[in-house]
C-alpha cells in the first residue's frame, strides 16, 4: 500500500483535535495521484472526498483492505500495524507549524530521501510540498 499524509513543518498530523489535512487543492492532487487506483479513506476523512466519493473507499478498516498498488489517505497513526504494508509515502507538508498533538512517525522514512518532490499554492496554505519516498 502507499500512505499518503498531510504533517506540518514538525510532522503533526492533527491539534486539538483538527485535521491538518483539510485544503481543496490537495484532496484533487490526490485524486489525481491515485489516477484510477484504489484510493481508501476512513470514515472521518470522508468530508474532505465528498466531490470525490466516487474515487475513494470509506471505510473503518480502510488499512486492512489495501492490498499492493492501492492507496491509503491517513489522518491518524493507525498506519503504524502496518507498516511492513507500506511501499511508499508521500508527505503533503503546508510548511507551516501548528501545536500539533498527532504527529507522523518519519523514523519510517528510514532516512531515505524524496524521490519527487513539487511545490503548489493550496487553496487554504499559500505553499505546500508534496514529497514522495519509496520505502
Amino acid at each position: 500500500m502507499n500512505i499518503i499524509v498531510c504533517v506540518d513543518d514538525k510532522f503533526g498530523i492533527s491539534f486539538m483535535g483538527r485535521r491538518v489535512s483539510r485544503d481543496r487543492i490537495v484532496t484533487e492532487d490526490v485524486i489525481r495521484t491515485v489516477h484510477g487506483g484504489k484510493l481508501y479513506i476512513h470514515p472521518d476523512s470522508a468530508v474532505l472526498f465528498s466531490e470525490f466519493s466516487d474515487k475513494a473507499i470509506s471505510d473503518e478498516n480502510y488499512l486492512d483492505k489495501a492490498e499492493y498498488g492501492d492507496f491509503c489517505f491517513v489522518e491518524n497513526i493507525d498506519y503504524e500495524k502496518h507498516i511492513k504494508d507500506i511501499e511508499s509515502v508521500i508527505l503533503y507538508k503546508w510548511n507551516r507549524r501548528y501545536p500539533a498533538d498527532v504527529f507522523f512517525d518519519q523514523t519510517l522514512l528510514g532516512g531515505k530521501v524524496p524521490t519527487k518532490i513539487f511545490s503548489f499554492k493550496g487553496n487554504s496554505h499559500e505553499n505546500i510540498t508534496k514529497e514522495v519516498y519509496r520505502l
